[in-house]
C-alpha cells in the first residue's frame, strides 16, 4: 500500500463557508478509495497534477463542493 497526505476541502454552496483538514491515509487505488468515501449520487472529476505529483478529485453532491488532494509520501 502507498501512503498519501490527503487534503479534504469542503465548501457549502449555500453559505459559502469553507473548511479543510489534512490527514495521512494508505491506499492501493485512489479511485476505489474515493468511490468508497462519497455518496452514489456524487459527481466526481479527477485530475492528475504531474508537476506537483498530486491527484485531485473534485466532488459535487447535494449543494456541497469537496476537493480531495492526494500527494504520495
Amino acid at each position: 500500500m502507498k501512503k498519501y497526505e490527503m487534503i479534504h476541502a469542503i465548501r457549502s454552496t449555500c453559505s459559502g463557508m469553507m473548511s479543510s483538514n489534512v490527514e495521512e491515509i494508505t491506499a492501493d487505488d485512489l479511485d476505489l478509495y474515493v468511490k468508497e468515501h462519497v455518496s452514489e449520487d456524487a459527481i466526481v472529476r479527477k485530475q492528475e497534477l504531474t508537476e506537483e505529483r498530486s491527484v485531485v478529485y473534485d466532488i459535487m453532491t447535494r449543494g456541497v463542493q469537496e476537493r480531495l488532494t492526494f500527494t504520495e509520501l
